[in-house]
């Protein structure tokens, strides 16, 4: 099996060779660097030479996004980059197999904004016990007001000139009063919740689309979106992933281990 991954890594030498491009950039503010031994599970979503998405590994062999990063052309060249704090590191650059979107996923409002990624093979194929795939939030686990968070991704800095930046970044954002986001934010579902930057409210962009939210090491959100970046004291929203646990587990095959994990850390943390 290794020289198959050979031979995909000299197949994307040609499709690569061009730096990678950042598609769908949003802004760090107040970041530190993270090491990816500690966000093992964070992923970036590729298509041709382009950095699309973040993305997290929920079990062996599936990632989630938002269903606006998957929902693309050329499916086939989607490729997940895993293993690596480096954006879209070509070492690591795993083909997509299959794309699944959330069935009630709606361009205009950005509700149900799930995708499911299926890797050509298992993570541990090529990075072997390198890649730890995030527990999800039990389904009726809820975010509370003044909960913190940890948001990572590749997204650009301010004073960056909006290029993503090489190397993952981690920041700290803050649960936003649900009613208070519905008001600022008249699209805002129950399938969605909102976050702010801990570190300065008036950014509104954090990460990137498609990147995971975690608290206490468990997957609550990803982010969705948001409006007038860095000029807006509004804050970001997240697609709220304990919403759709049965829809993950209904075509993700191989998570029954990560929800049971998910469920022995509740018993022991507050949600």
């Amino acid at each position: 099996m290794f020289p198959l991954f050979i031979l995909l890594a000299l197949a994307l030498s040609s499709a690569f060779s061009k730096p990678l491009t950042h598609t769908k950039h949003t802004q760090f503010n107040g970041t530190a660097k993270a090491s990816i031994n500690k966000f093992s599970y964070q992923a970036s979503l590729i298509r041709r030479n382009s950095f699309i998405c973040g993305a997290a590994v929920i079990s062996p062999q599936w990632a989630i996004t938002t269903a606006q990063c998957a929902d693309v052309e050329e499916k086939e060249f989607l490729f997940l980059s895993v293993g690596s704090e480096n954006i879209g590191s070509r070492e690591s650059m795993i083909k997509v197999k299959e794309v699944i979107l959330h069935p009630k996923y709606n361009k205009q409002t950005h509700d149900f904004d799930f995708a499911l990624l299926k890797a050509s093979l298992p993570f541990d194929h090529y990075l072997p016990n390198k890649i730890k795939p995030i527990p999800l939030a039990h389904s009726n686990a809820g975010v509370h007001q003044g909960d913190m968070a940890i948001v990572t991704g590749w997204g650009t800095v301010k004073g960056k000139h909006n290029h993503a930046t090489k190397m993952l970044k981690y920041t700290s954002v803050t649960i936003f009063p649900q009613k208070e986001c519905k008001h600022l934010r008249h699209r805002i579902t129950n399938n969605m919740f909102c976050a702010q930057n801990l570190n300065n409210p008036k950014i509104s962009c954090q990460g990137d689309t498609g990147g995971p939210l975690a608290i206490h090491g468990k997957l609550y959100g990803l982010v969705s979106w948001s409006q007038h970046c860095d000029t807006s004291k509004k804050p970001v929203v997240y697609a709220r992933v304990s919403h759709v646990t049965k829809w993950i587990r209904k075509h993700v095959d191989d998570i029954a281990p990560y929800i049971q994990l998910a469920r022995k850390a509740a018993e022991i943390s507050p949600s």
